[in-house]
């Protein structure tokens, strides 16, 4: 038994879902999980309110064994501990798969209530509330009610870790595909091998031109053929023999010039206002 007013278990999620890539979809499972165990928390705040009941604690089959999930009150157990399911009330309720009461006797300080949480005609688990007052028909009656509401919560919580699971594996099934470049066609398989097989043809690294006009010529040749005919094929054009002005030297530095000019003008004028 713990002194917390207040306990809860964390839930285990399966393998499967916790290795899922987060950047793909939201982890659903865990956060199932933190939903769920927030509900049990609210529905054991319920009962104990409903009831007047000094501690409340909410307990679940995992496997063979029944584990308590959460808890409230000053008596409450701690929330992941195992269940001795030999004590009455609580072996009465799972036998008969109804609530079970017990008073406050010699061996019990406080009368115990506990109440199945029913799933598919099975116990999966259920509320254990303790308190110094006798449990009436109409606790029975609030605490069966939100044991139904655990079982609606259990459902959710499944489903939640089921669709995870399925997403999960079509995105295992399906093979990355290669991006393919946005100025890139997309070539067919077809394409793709008639590129592999055809001959490389190297285009030559230089074009050699004609010296007069220019016409592309075959290697080891300086003219074309027309222009060796002509007459004047001797001459080079004019563009080749031209050579750029050179700029004089007073228009290279005219601009510095002028700045020199006018520096010394303002300092001769400062000077003469000094005077």
């Amino acid at each position: 038994m713990g002194s917390d007013s207040t306990s809860t278990a964390v839930l285990n999620v399966p393998d499967e879902c916790q290795s899922s890539p987060a950047h793909v979809f939201p982890p659903l499972a865990q956060a199932a999980a933190l939903e769920f165990q927030a509900t049990l928390q609210l529905l054991v705040e319920r009962a104990r309110f409903l009831t007047a009941a000094s501690s409340v604690a909410i307990a679940l089959q995992e496997g063979e064994l029944f584990v308590y999930g959460a808890a409230s009150g000053d008596s409450a157990p701690e929330a992941g501990a195992e269940v001795d399911v030999s004590k009455e009330p609580v072996h009465q309720c799972i036998e008969e798969r109804k609530p079970a009461r017990a008073q406050a006797g010699a061996t019990e300080t406080l009368s115990v209530l506990a109440v199945p949480v029913i799933r598919d005609e099975m116990v999966a688990g259920f509320f254990e509330l303790r308190g110094h007052c006798e449990f009436e028909d109409c606790h029975v009656e609030a605490v069966t009610r939100l044991a139904e509401m655990v079982s609606t919560a259990i459902d959710h919580r499944n489903a939640a870790i089921e669709a995870e699971s399925r997403i999960f594996e079509q995105l295992s099934a399906v093979s990355p595909a290669v991006p393919s470049l946005w100025h890139a066609p997309a070539s067919s398989p077809q394409e793709s091998s008639e590129q592999k097989n055809s001959p490389v043809v190297s285009s030559p690294a230089e074009v050699h031109k004609c010296g007069s006009c220019g016409f592309p010529v075959s290697y080891g040749r300086k003219l074309c053929v027309d222009c060796e005919q002509k007459i004047d094929v001797a001459h080079p054009p004019a563009e080749i023999l031209t050579t750029p002005a050179h700029e004089s030297w007073i228009s290279a530095h005219g601009y510095t010039i002028a700045s020199l000019l006018v520096t010394a003008l303002t300092v001769a004028i400062v000077y003469w206002l000094r005077r």
